[in-house]
Parts: C-alpha cells; structure tokens; sequence
C-alpha cells in the first residue's frame, strides 16, 4: 500500500510569534534561574506546584534506566512490524518543541522529540542562561539527567577542533517528564516524553559547506534511530539553524527528501516545531515553503 501525504497549513500569525516571544526570549539571569531551579527539582525529586507537592523521582529514574547511547554507526533494532503507515501527515508550526510534543500526545500518540545538542556540554548553556531549544528541554524537563553522564560528550570533546563537526552519536532517552510550561510555570500534573539528543554541526565554524554536506547523513541516522525504536510520530524543527548558523532551506530540504523517499511509511506524522518571531519568518518559512510543495 502506498503511503499517502498529508500537508497541513502552516500554524502560525503575529500573536502567535509575539506570544512565543514573550515566553521564550527571558534574560540571562532569569533563564540560568530556571536552569538552577531545574537541577535543584531533579536532585530532591520532588517540586511544589502552588500548594501541591509533586513527586518525579521515580519518572526520573525510570528514564535514566531506558535511556541508550547510540555512538557512530552502532547497530540498531530491527524496527518494530506492522503495516506502513497509510498517510504522513507533515504540518509546521510556530509553537515549541514541547508544546507540538503534548498535542500529539493528548491526540492518542507517542512521539520523539529531537533535542538540537550541544556536542560537549549536556544540555548547552541551560545553567548559564542560554536559551535556544535544547536548554529550554534542559529547564523544563528531566533531560539533563538521562545525558549529562553520557560519554558522548568526551568523545566530541576528544575530537578537538573537529568537535564543532561533531557526530552521529545519539542518546535516546524514553519517558523523560516534564515539569514546566512554557511560561515557566511548574505543572500540577507533569508528563512524559521521549527526547533524542544528537547535534548539528557548528556551521559558523567549520564553514557552511562542510556543515550542509553531513547534514544529510545526520538527519538518515535521526531517522533511522527514531524508526528502529518505534516511533511514529516525531517533533522535528530548524535543526541546527538558529546559533549554529546552518541553512534552514537546506535542513528542511533534507527533511522532506528522506520522510517522503527512504522514510515513507515508517512514520504517521512529523510536525516542524519552529519558534521564529522575525518578520520574515527566516526559519519557519523555509521548512513552511518545502513542505507546502507537497500539498
């Protein structure tokens, strides 16, 4: 049976992109507040939420149980049987990572969510006050503590200048809570989400076309780890696009060439989470235009 594609219109309007402003672009010393407050959570295993007392210990351990590391070219489950999937439905929006993440998971699915990593330094600059994507899962989730003893993180250290290259390595970590809002409000209920960790290349230093040139082998082995564990439904962005200066048309053209070619049929749904604000839509538009072609 052949796959079907399914485009959705693009999510996205000027409240929406003040609204993500807002809640997203925080000054340094409030966000490396929010980082410290996080480590603090994950330490006692436990967190009020206005007058309740929230316990995470055991959704923390469990998920540092189940979670794998996946170095270059380590081998990989067979993926799960079963049919392929009767449609692909592939939709942007200007939302977060984990807002697309609880969508598809009040809506019956379990999705992976792509953490954009920091090769050297589990969970980038969350406790220093950065704020791109993989320190706002760092702050509002149990994800530092399923990565930060990872030893992917001294092997791209050991590469020296090459670490800006980084690799293929992946951490898959199931089942991580989440315990803030994107507010940054603590939940009165948290939930669970599955995270892949794996980094782009550094583009601004090892040059734009050395970056763009392992992108697209990068983006086969997310894939391939995603399908091999089971995963249907995936939370996708502007990988690598935003600090690291990778080009959003060519990451979304990557994207598009291997969900709808080597990939079709081993995922349901893809959604393109992407945070963007400028009036141009430098980011979420690229991934909009590539996608609406197939509609």
């Amino acid at each position: 049976m052949q796959t079907q594609i399914t485009v959705l219109p693009t999510a996205d309007g000027d409240d929406i992109a003040r609204e993500n402003q807002g809640n997203l672009l925080i000054d340094r010393p409030s966000a490396r507040e929010l980082g410290r407050v996080a480590i603090e959570i994950l330490e006692r295993g436990e967190y009020f939420a206005g007058n309740r007392q929230v316990s995470i210990a055991d959704s923390v351990l469990n998920s540092v149980a189940q979670t794998v590391s996946i170095p270059p070219g380590g081998p990989l489950p067979e993926p799960p049987g079963g049919e392929n999937a009767a449609t692909l439905t592939v939709s942007c929006a200007n939302e977060t990572s984990l807002s697309a993440a609880k969508r598809l998971l009040d809506a019956g699915t379990h999705p992976l969510v792509l953490n954009f990593a920091n090769a050297i330094e589990p969970g980038g600059g969350f406790l220093s006050g950065s704020v791109a994507q993989e320190e706002y899962l760092a702050r509002s989730s149990g994800l530092y503590a399923t990565i930060k003893d990872d030893p992917m993180y001294r092997f791209h250290r050991d590469m020296g200048a090459d670490s800006f290259l980084a690799s293929e390595w992946a951490i898959l970590s199931p089942g991580v809570p989440v315990f803030r809002g994107d507010i940054g409000w603590l939940l009165a209920e948290p939930w669970l989400c599955a995270m892949l960790t794996c980094a782009a290349p550094v583009a601004r230093k090892v040059g734009l076309e050395r970056a763009t040139a392992v992108m697209q082998t990068r983006i086969d082995r997310v894939l391939s780890i995603a399908r091999a564990y089971g995963y249907r439904s995936l939370v996708l962005g502007a990988w690598g696009c935003g600090a690291f200066h990778n080009d959003p048309a060519a990451i979304a053209g990557f994207f598009r060439e291997a969900l709808t070619g080597k990939f079709l049929g081993g995922f349901d749904e893809a959604v393109f989470a992407v945070t963007d604000w400028s009036p141009d839509r430098r980011y979420l538009g690229p991934f909009r235009d590539t996608f609406h072609e197939l509609g």
